[in-house]
This record gives C-alpha cells, sequence and structure tokens, in this order.
C-alpha cells in the first residue's frame, strides 16, 4: 500500500493546476472585432452619441449560430460621441445587431463576421438638439439651446418633447450625468427645461438661453444640448448635439 504524505499530496496538487492551465490555455482566443457607426437614416449623417453611455443606450449582440432559437443577448461598451462603436473581443460566427438607445430601429443586420469588419447601422432618431454659443466672458458662456422632433420619427410614432437641456462640462465626455459639478451643485451647469405641457410645434420654433457664471478665467469647455421624448422611451434616453469647445476670455 502506498503511503500518503505532503510531498504526494503536493505532488497531486501540482499535476492538477499543470493541467487546468494547459487546458486555460487551449481555450480560442477571439479572432474578430467589429466596428461602425450610428447613421441617421434621413439625412445620413452619424448620430451623436455619448461616452459611458451616459441616458443613450447601447449596442446588443446576439450570436445566432450555436442553434439556439433565442440566443441571449450581450452588449459593447456603447456609443463615443460622433456616434461610432467598436468591439474588439468578439469570435468568428454570425451576430445580428440591434441597438437601443433615442431612436426607433427598423432593419434587422445580420452580420456574417469573419476578421475585422466594418457594419454601420441605420437608426431614426426622436428628436434634434441643437446647442449656439452667444457671449462669452471671462467667468461666464451664454448658450441657447433648442430641440425640434424628427419627421420620419414623427411619422412612425408620435413622440411628446419633454426636456430640452443645455450641458457644460470639464471633459469631452460630458452628458446628462456627467457634467461640471462645484458648490455642491448650488451653481447649475446641467439646464433643464420641462416642455412635458408644450405643444412640440412650439418648442421646435424656441431656443432657450442660460448664461453658465463661475466659471474660471482662460479654461477650455465643453458644451452640449440635449432633449428627450416622454413616449415610447422607459429608459430616459436623451438625444445629443455635436460637442462644442470654448474657452472663456483671460
Amino acid at each position: 500500500m502506498m503511503k500518503i504524505t505532503k510531498n504526494n499530496i503536493f505532488l497531486g496538487l501540482a499535476c492538477s493546476l499543470s493541467i487546468l492551465s494547459c487546458a486555460k490555455d487551449n481555450y480560442e482566443k477571439p479572432n474578430a472585432s467589429l466596428k461602425g457607426v450610428l447613421v441617421d437614416v434621413a439625412t445620413k449623417n452619424p448620430v451623436n452619441g455619448v461616452v459611458g453611455n451616459g441616458n443613450f443606450g447601447n449596442l446588443q449582440f446576439f450570436q445566432m449560430d450555436y442553434g439556439v432559437p433565442n440566443p441571449a443577448a450581450f452588449t459593447t461598451a456603447g456609443f463615443k460621441a460622433d456616434g461610432t462603436y467598436a468591439n474588439q473581443t468578439l469570435f468568428n460566427g454570425k451576430y445580428k445587431l440591434v441597438p437601443r438607445g433615442p431612436y426607433f430601429y427598423q432593419d434587422t443586420v445580420t452580420v456574417d463576421l469573419k476578421g475585422s469588419m466594418q457594419v454601420d447601422l441605420p437608426v431614426v432618431p426622436f428628436t434634434y438638439p441643437k446647442i449656439t454659443v452667444g457671449e462669452i466672458t471671462s467667468n461666464s458662456i451664454t448658450v441657447k439651446v433648442s430641440a425640434k422632433r424628427n419627421a420620419a420619427a414623427e411619422a412612425i410614432m408620435p413622440q411628446q418633447i419633454s426636456a430640452v437641456v443645455a450641458l457644460l462640462g470639464t471633459t469631452a465626455g460630458v452628458n446628462y450625468n456627467n457634467y461640471y459639478v462645484v458648490n455642491n451643485n448650488t451653481t447649475n451647469y446641467r439646464y433643464v427645461v420641462n416642455t412635458s405641457a408644450v405643444n412640440n410645434n412650439v418648442i421646435a420654433t424656441n431656443e432657450y438661453s442660460y448664461t453658465f457664471k463661475d466659471l474660471k478665467p482662460g479654461t477650455t469647455y465643453f458644451l452640449r444640448g440635449a432633449s428627450r421624448v416622454s413616449t415610447n422611451n422607459p429608459s430616459n434616453y436623451y438625444n445629443y448635439s455635436e460637442l462644442l469647445t470654448v474657452k472663456t476670455s483671460n
């Protein structure tokens, strides 16, 4: 009969760990990547996103070649400010892509992914927010923000614009959840206009003016407009304007 010693135990553990390590090392690594951009069906322009998914949504992937009738979804890191996305940790295979956010998504995009590919995603944005810059001083920036419904989206489903927003931040990642905060936010760098009771046609003709105060001289700030609808928008997603870079005077 073999005598069991500590050395035998340690040797057995070492062999087991070695086998597990080899098995782990033999797993297939991701060998494909996918990138693209959200594209407005009507204008053919990129749809502005946000860094970090702040109230904007994400892209769902469904891998279709495993023989599962209803495969589970997994998501990427989301869309960047310029509407682009990228996932570099995929395997070759067949995928269905479904973007979720402040837009109607009509066409199912299925991709037979092999290596690196680019696939753009057509969507119909809910709203078109806009922000313009007026007077700039050493410690303030005056802006005008507006929003209008996308006619193509209105044809699909009537939706009420419930908020128009002006945002100021210290980084290019400014969004509804990420903006400049000082004095325990007693100085407001997220200006929100509640438009729930205002007719969309009236909102489209208005420009809401606001002055961001108590800023630092000679400092660069980032500005964006945003707007959202209250109908068929359970996650309260916002559409965003382009990103503006503004520097206060010295």
